[in-house]
């Protein structure tokens, strides 16, 4: 698939994710750091059912001024690496959910790691399951986030727009 193409199946798939679905994050952008609250709100988002409850009552039993420390040292690390380190102190957080409060609080410089984003790069063999694995993992967390830069840069597209067509398209490669 050439630039254009990328760019074209980039747009289709992110304009089939329903924009309202992002609303609970719009007050998050650029946040100082997450009480409990703000996190709940984002594990809403990024967890369901049942397991989003498990990971809120975990969250909730971590007192709110540590998760407040936490998040305002990740917002300001500048190690990317180091700031989704950080985020997995948080109780419920695991590589995906620390990505996604990443992605929640500065969007143009994160993107959300999951396994429905992995199996559309591995679709466009710009992930090899093999080697870099299908699922959300701090140690594959910068190869992730320079492959969806990457993608970013050939289209022209944000990455908050590569991160919904990923997850959107959900492994598939043709567009619809």
């Amino acid at each position: 698939m050439d630039d254009d193409e990328l760019q074209r199946w980039i747009d289709e798939w992110s304009a089939q994710y329903p924009s309202a679905y992002d609303d609970s994050l719009a007050a998050l952008e650029g946040i100082e750091s997450l009480g409990h609250d703000d996190a709940e709100a984002l594990y809403r988002w990024k967890f369901r059912g049942l397991w989003s409850k498990r990971k809120i009552k975990q969250m909730r039993a971590f007192p709110e001024p540590e998760i407040r420390e936490l998040t305002r040292r990740a917002f300001l690390c500048e190690d990317e690496l180091g700031a989704l380190l950080i985020l997995n102190l948080v109780p419920g957080l695991s590589a995906a959910g620390s990505s996604a409060v990443l992605a929640a609080q500065q969007p143009e410089r994160y993107t959300v790691m999951d396994v429905r984003a992995l199996a559309s790069l591995i679709a466009l063999d710009r992930w090899s399951r093999e080697a870099q694995g299908a699922r959300a993992s701090a140690y594959t967390w910068l190869e992730y986030l320079a492959t969806c830069r990457k993608i970013s840069a050939e289209t022209g597209c944000s990455l908050r727009t590569v991160d919904r067509a990923l997850w959107k398209a959900n492994g598939a490669v043709e567009r619809r």
